[in-house]
């Protein structure tokens, strides 16, 4: 079994930058999604209150003027503006900027609305992001500490040493999962790491942090004769053409393990065209829906000479599986009964644009909401799995993954039962 496919099922975060997917729509205003101008970039030179107030009105107006809830789920968007202007104005950086605006987007409560500065930007087009060179995992047993689920080749903790199974406990005298959700690091910071070894011995090491290249995660492997397991983690182009290779050289024509546990979503038209791999061309997966504006259809789409798979599906969940990997989560149990393993999904389905700031930044909001096609709001509540599994430190420690071995049980029971 290939290591970097039997990784725990726990929900991985990047350590030193969170990474978040969202579902993304197009502008195109003759489809009733928004029309979205470019806006008038800085002025070279100019003061720093005067750029951080142009960034921050152009976030606040585009929140104010395309999100959809009219609501803005219940906060006063205006008073939010009166309240946080002077913080932006104040800021003495990018990063304190981009903070003040991320705390008022926050008050919304909608994980697909926020802003990233032009460095996250920049980053997430390079795929390189500054941290420690680690993935971690919340424990269910220790309030602040989280277990290290993934060491990145080259990064700061693999050349420290650090391995898949230590627990991470404080960073800077701070609690490790409240470190990582607020802390943003900067290149050549230094991080005094508290960790347990696989043997529960304490290590204390100073990580110095650096920009480390994440490649796009997509996985495949055969199981056994008749299972083949498959993951990736965002919905792109790149992904969609990857799945249709590998529905064709592995000849797929028993049974399927799609691993969406650590999948944050992506994009629309690549949500309908992986769809169409496995649903019937045209069929609905939901509507995106505003008051006021007429929904439109989600529907699979399968174009002309793209394989197509009918054999059994079991899918894997997590906690950090949302956006467009629940849909497709939702799509697959209801069309092609696939059997779902795992944890409870996050629930974040808000149809999101993207749009630039005057900085070079980044603002992604909520457009749409999403019904799935018999009516029901996934937002905030997720999708529950057929078969729940929980995982512990021993799991990953002992190179176990309780998801995928769950998942090739099933499938092997039902391949002994004698058919109708």
């Amino acid at each position: 079994m290939n290591a970097g496919i039997r990784r725990a099922g726990l929900a991985g975060l990047v350590a030193g930058g969170l990474l978040a997917g969202c579902y993304t729509l197009p502008v195109q205003e003759d489809g009733g999604w928004i029309e979205y101008s470019p806006p008038p970039p800085v002025a070279a030179g100019a003061p720093r209150p005067q750029r951080n107030l142009q960034v921050f009105d152009w976030a606040w107006t585009a929140v104010q003027t395309y999100y959809y809830d009219a609501r803005f789920h219940g906060v006063d968007w205006s008073a939010a503006k009166t309240r946080y202007r002077p913080a932006a104005e104040a800021a003495p950086d990018d990063r304190g900027l981009y903070a003040v605006i991320n705390a008022m987007l926050g008050e919304l409560k909608d994980g697909h609305t926020r802003a990233r500065s032009p460095r996250e930007v920049a980053e997430r087009k390079e795929r390189r992001w500054i941290g420690l060179g680690l993935e971690v995992a919340p424990l269910r047993s220790e309030q602040d500490a989280v277990a290290v689920t993934s060491v990145w080749p080259h990064g700061p903790a693999a050349r420290a040493g650090v391995r898949r199974g230590w627990i991470l406990q404080t960073c800077n005298g701070r609690g490790a999962k409240a470190f990582f959700a607020s802390e943003r690091l900067e290149e050549g910071q230094r991080v005094a790491c508290a960790f347990l070894d696989r043997k529960d011995r304490p290590r204390s090491l100073e990580l110095e942090t650096r920009s480390v290249y994440l490649p796009p995660a997509r996985e495949v492997e055969r199981l056994d004769r008749s299972t083949v397991y498959l993951r990736f983690d965002e919905f792109k182009y790149e992904d969609t053409r990857w799945l249709y290779r590998q529905l064709v050289v592995q000849n797929l024509s028993r049974s399927m393990i799609l691993d969406l546990r650590y999948n944050t979503g992506g994009d629309i038209f690549c949500l309908e065209l992986i769809a169409g791999l496995f649903v019937p061309d045209g069929r609905m997966l939901g509507s995106a829906v505003k008051p006021g504006v007429a929904p439109r259809a989600i529907t699979s789409r399968r174009p002309r000479h793209t394989p197509y798979y009918e054999g059994p599906v079991v899918v894997l969940v997590s906690g950090s599986t949302s956006s467009a990997a629940e849909i497709l989560t939702h799509a697959l149990r209801g069309n092609c009964h696939a059997v779902v393993i795992g944890q409870r999904t996050v629930g974040h389905v808000l149809n999101a644009y993207q749009g630039d700031l005057p900085d070079g930044g980044e603002i992604s909001f909520s457009i749409r909401d999403f019904l799935t096609p018999d009516g029901r709001h996934l937002e905030g509540s997720g999708l529950e799995p057929d078969i729940p599994v929980s995982y512990h430190i021993n799991d990953l420690r002992a190179g176990r993954d309780p998801g995928i071995d769950t998942a090739l049980a099933l499938l092997r029971l039902s391949r002994a039962q004698p058919g109708p």
